[in-house]
């Protein structure tokens, strides 16, 4: 009579290929980490570009001097990161109503990353 002989264990091949399933998903993985990691930080500058945006709208409606059609630039630091705005104050088609416009960039590019418009009250 022939011994039953039990295998135990894995075949060097089905280690080989189960290493090349783990680093290839293990690769992907870290791919789809970096591109996360680069999304949350072009956020977090957008963000800030608006918290820039929000503060030149404040000062134009919590300035108490006539309204002054025109264009005003200069620049902004929110968090260690330097921003350059520009305010554009113009007529509506309605008496007494201004537009005020702002957009926002990126002190390196130029690209425009946040821009708000509004309409504000006052006397021509």
């Amino acid at each position: 009579m022939m011994s039953k002989q039990t295998e135990r264990g894995f075949s060097l091949i089905e280690v080989v290929v189960a290493l090349g399933v783990l680093s290839t998903a293990a690769i992907s993985f870290s791919a789809l980490s970096q591109n996360s990691v680069s999304g949350v930080s072009q956020l977090e500058t957008r963000y800030l570009a608006r918290t820039v945006a929000d503060a030149q709208l404040v000062d134009v409606f919590t300035d108490i001097t006539p309204i002054e059609i025109g264009v005003t630039s200069g620049t902004a630091e929110q968090m260690g990161r330097a921003f350059e705005w520009v305010r554009t104050i113009s007529p509506s088609t309605q008496d007494g109503l201004f537009l005020v416009n702002v957009q926002v960039s990126g002190s390196d590019d130029g690209v425009v990353l946040a821009e708000i418009s509004t309409l504000k009250g006052g006397a021509r």
